[in-house]
């Protein structure tokens, strides 16, 4: 009766572990579904993004995505030209500005962030400007290699710094898969 009672105790502890090998794989299962959410392709090459929720994808394209929201729009261009690294790298704050001013145009700004990486050939830079009566954020990263990048750029309209910078990290940390 004792060693019937072993065994049992046995069998079970054996089941609860294959059950929770089980659980551990099927939970890997539903995290790997929730990857392509974040994953998006350009030109062949694989992008990752995390955006809040409400931000969905409104437009994918060869050479294109864009995500709107409720607080405003992010996206994300492929460029392909030779020697576009030189072209659309800012060495300063003033031309980075000139680089974007068909967004920020005439009005009154300030540069909150701006960073350049010759090396690696990236750039991040958070512009706070007034349109009108409302407070916006430009939010612009680069990722160039000699002869292509990408520019990931957002516009959003909110007075809140914690929105502002969940947004500019998701910006920053955009990650891209060359081949």
């Amino acid at each position: 009766m004792a060693k019937q009672k072993k065994m049992a105790v046995v069998c079970c502890c054996t089941l609860v572990f294959l059950g929770g090998c089980a659980d551990q794989s099927t939970g890997a299962e539903k995290t790997d579904s929730l990857v392509p959410k974040e994953m998006y392709s350009i030109n062949g090459q694989d992008i990752q993004i995390s955006l809040p929720e409400e931000f969905v994808c409104t437009e994918e394209s060869g050479d294109q995505i864009i995500f709107e929201g409720q607080d405003g729009k992010v996206m994300i261009s492929y460029l392909e030209e030779p020697e576009i690294r030189s072209e659309k790298m800012p060495d300063t704050e003033e031309e980075c500005v000139e680089l974007h001013e068909d967004v920020i145009g005439n009005y009154q700004y300030q540069v909150d962030d701006f960073q350049v990486y010759p090396d690696e050939g990236t750039y991040q830079t958070t512009v706070r400007y007034q349109e009108e009566d409302q407070q916006k954020y430009f939010i612009a990263a680069g990722n160039f290699d000699i002869d292509n990048g990408y520019v990931i750029t957002s516009v959003i309209s909110s007075g809140t710094m914690e929105r502002m910078e969940e947004i500019q990290n998701a910006v920053y940390n955009v990650k891209i898969f060359r081949n």
